[in-house]
């Protein structure tokens, strides 16, 4: 490979930009631990007021809005529920290329995104979703007559200043529709199945998208709503008066007794009524109905830009700004090729694993990373990093699994496991009676019933679910168990499905013999990690010593603690007030009790902090952290200097960026795991996964973004890309988060899943 190449597409011709812009204090907001959503609420408000960017800065240590000179004043004072706020002017200040600083790159990216976007709204062969989603209205499978889902092509957008040089990222997306309505689909079905989903809502010719709050028992002609003038419409007149003509058939056959639904506008909590028939469900790309069609729509390097040239060619050849006049390059940007190092590994007994970083280095190259760290593993002179004694060890089976069935697996997978470590010839077995387990309240009792008839209330354990579990069975037994009770899940019916059974014998299916080898180890390294036996750790010492990784989802914090170079990781959960984010208050816990607890139960001496925050990081904490920090330097466990900082590492968006190589025929391919680009000095991104290890598609780097201390990018970077080699669940492969998101990732995902309570309770 030669050359590298990003996504991003220059905007020419921007040398004699210059625009002036107001600047208003905001007073009257109180500072509570809502003050981040309430000037959300409010930038929000004044772009919907004058249809012009607005832009949330900071200002002589408070918060400042910025807003273009060339267009309308705003109103200077703003309804917000439930204060009355008052915009202060306090002067115009003239932005440029040539005189941008780190509080003032936000003001430019945000006015340019917002001009460019105008065109892209108002062409009528598009539409959009929150954020910069754009979709063409024609379904690209629309001549399948048979079709159960619409497959809309499309790109996301965002631009970037990179230097003194803007830019614009294009990438290509799919969005997956159903083809019927969700009038058609709630004949016999109950509506609150239907309830917090997303919906293409089609206005006419406007669609775009709603979440449904709930179906109403009235008709769309019966229902009555009042506009925000006071007045009073029904929904079926209301939607054929503004919809323009000619008519789409969906509105020219729309059925005024048809059900009304109340619905939301994404990021906005004010209820709206509209009509059921108007509603087709927006799948996401892991919901089981669409799972083919997305893993067809994923594209190759090469392909995915040959889309976004035509995207780009398509829907960005009327690009417009009213700041300057720009031109949209055509090729994408072409940038050194820079590539970090694969750390050492250290495995048990003191054996490390080196892989090349030059010719006639010692060591395995890197296409043999992965299978040397497995082989290492099983090696009894190497072996897991972490050689303690296992504690008490279950197996949790159902009745319905056949007993020679459970019995040859249960020989295999012991064995399987000492193949790595040394692990208890017979952990004790745990029998629930799920004959009659039909649903998801009698499963989870049935296995609740059983380990308290057998006074179990803590240790680990593989779970074997009925072949029959409802889909919320492990969420729920998770959230309810732990932390006292861990376990790694298998399935009786992928157990079953491996078998022949004769009369009197059972045996492996030859076809499947080197399949069920996989599963056992992946099953085996999965108890490992259950166990805290970590099968490697980084030998070379990281460029921070603490790493804490933090993630809220549904009120649940879930927290990772990293500390000398992975031979220490703590993992923990507890309940948080907000469903999104921490409170200052319990991210200066955070920090100022579980990492002063651990300071002192290790013996640790830490000299630097990093968090990596998955998602974005609030003004709380920010708050917390800092004060977190001062009480440990108050406490005298770290010193005065410690050098502490918070990277953000959304693991769901790299904003669109995609970095490839472009190898010596002129295609492009996946970069080599390590490359990296930096942005800025705050900014930059990371390719965990890549070349040599194989993926479908192409691959989406880690975006990393430092908001708080003074650190230095590159190493931020470094480090991230260190605590990816950390892949304990599956050796031979590459992972994308660092081990600080991964584990909180794969605990949140179960213990703050969307498991049905009702369900579970009642049945």
């Amino acid at each position: 490979m030669s050359d590298a190449y990003l996504n991003l597409y220059e905007l020419t011709d921007p040398g004699d930009f210059h625009c002036t812009y107001r600047l208003y204090t905001v007073e009257g907001l109180p500072k509570t631990e809502e003050l981040g959503r309430n000037l959300d609420q409010l930038r929000r408000k004044l772009i919907y007021e004058i249809y012009q960017p607005v832009t949330i800065i900071s200002h002589g240590g408070s918060h400042a809005l910025a807003i273009p000179a060339t267009g309308p004043k705003p109103e200077l004072e703003q309804q917000l529920t439930p204060a009355v706020v008052t915009l202060v002017p306090i002067g115009e200040y003239d932005l440029s290329l040539d005189t941008i600083t780190s509080s003032t790159r936000g003001i430019l990216t945000d006015f340019v995104e917002f001009f460019i976007k105008s065109p892209l709204r108002a062409n009528r062969d598009l539409w959009s979703t929150q954020g910069r989603n754009f979709f063409w209205k024609r379904p690209v499978n629309d001549r399948d007559e048979k079709r159960d889902v619409d497959i809309f092509e499309g790109f996301s957008y965002n631009i970037h200043l990179i230097g003194n040089r803007l830019y614009l990222s294009l990438d290509v997306t799919n969005r997956y529709v159903d083809r019927y309505s969700l009038n058609e689909r709630l004949a016999g079905s109950d509506p609150t199945s239907f309830k917090w989903k997303s919906y293409l809502y089609h206005f006419g010719h406007q669609l775009y998208e709603v979440q449904l709050v709930k179906v109403l028992d009235r008709g769309i002609r019966e229902f009555k709503f009042p506009d925000t003038n006071g007045i009073t419409h029904n929904i079926y007149d209301y939607t054929r008066d503004r919809c323009a003509q000619p008519w789409p058939a969906y509105i020219r056959n729309l059925d005024p007794s048809s059900p009304t639904i109340a619905y939301r506008n994404p990021g906005n909590r004010q209820e709206r009524f509209g009509a059921a028939a108007l509603c087709k469900r927006i799948f996401k790309t892991d919901d089981p109905e669409i799972y083919t069609l997305h893993t067809q729509s994923i594209k190759k390097p090469q392909d995915r830009f040959t889309a976004i040239r035509k995207s780009l060619d398509d829907a960005f050849s009327r690009a417009r700004c009213e700041l300057f006049d720009i031109n949209i390059s055509r090729e994408p940007l072409r940038i050194p090729m820079r590539t970090f190092t694969v750390p050492d590994h250290l495995f048990g007994n003191g054996k490390i694993l080196h892989v090349q970083r030059r010719v006639g280095d010692s060591g395995v190259q890197l296409p043999q990373l992965g299978r040397e760290r497995l082989r290492l593993l099983r090696d009894s002179e190497a072996g897991p990093y972490t050689k303690t004694p296992f504690l008490s060890q279950y197996i949790v089976v159902p009745q319905t699994l056949p007993r020679p069935v459970y019995d040859d697996f249960k020989q295999k997978l012991i064995h399987k496991v000492q193949q790595f470590t040394v692990y208890p010839e017979n952990p004790t077995t745990v029998l629930y009676d799920d004959r009659h387990a039909s649903n998801l309240r009698k499963q989870k009792q049935a296995i609740l019933n059983a380990l308290s008839r057998s006074g179990i209330v803590n240790g680990y354990a593989l779970m074997i679910l009925p072949g029959h579990a409802d889909a919320d069975l492990h969420n729920y037994l998770k959230r309810e168990l732990w932390p006292q009770f861990q376990f790694q899940c298998a399935m009786a019916n992928k157990i079953m499905s491996f078998y022949d059974r004769g009369e009197n014998t059972i045996r492996v299916r030859n076809h499947l013999v080197s399949r069920y080898q996989s599963y056992l180890e992946n099953v085996a390294l999965g108890l490992l990690q259950v166990n805290r036996k970590w099968p490697w750790v980084l030998e070379a010492s990281l460029h921070y010593d603490a790493y804490v990784g933090i993630d809220v989802k549904n009120h649940t914090l879930g927290v990772s603690f990293v500390y000398q170079n992975g031979k220490q990781v703590i993992v923990r959960s507890e309940r948080s007030q907000q469903k999104e984010k921490l409170l200052t208050k319990m991210m200066r816990t955070l920090i100022n009790e579980h990492v002063a607890t651990d300071i002192q139960n290790h013996s640790l001496n830490i000299s630097s902090l990093v968090l990596h925050r998955d998602g974005r990081t609030y003004p709380e904490e920010i708050r917390g952290f800092k004060q977190g920090i001062d009480d440990l330097i108050d406490q005298g466990l770290v010193n005065g200097n410690i050098q502490a900082g918070i990277a953000e590492i959304p693991k769901k968006t790299s904003r669109g960026l995609r970095l490839v190589y472009q190898n010596k025929s002129g295609q492009f391919e996946n970069p080599t795991v390590g490359s990296y680009f930096v942005l800025n000095e705050r900014e930059g991104l990371v390719c965990n996964t890549g070349n040599p290890f194989h993926m479908p598609g192409t691959v989406i780097p880690l975006h990393a973004r430092i908001v708080y201390g003074n650190l230095n990018i590159e190493k931020v970077l470094e480090d991230i890309f260190a605590l990816s080699q950390l892949a304990w669940s599956a050796p031979t492969r590459s992972q994308r988060l660092p081990m600080t998101i991964k584990l909180i990732d794969d605990l949140l995902r179960s213990v703050a899943g969307t498991a049905d309570d009702d369900e579970a309770r009642y049945g």
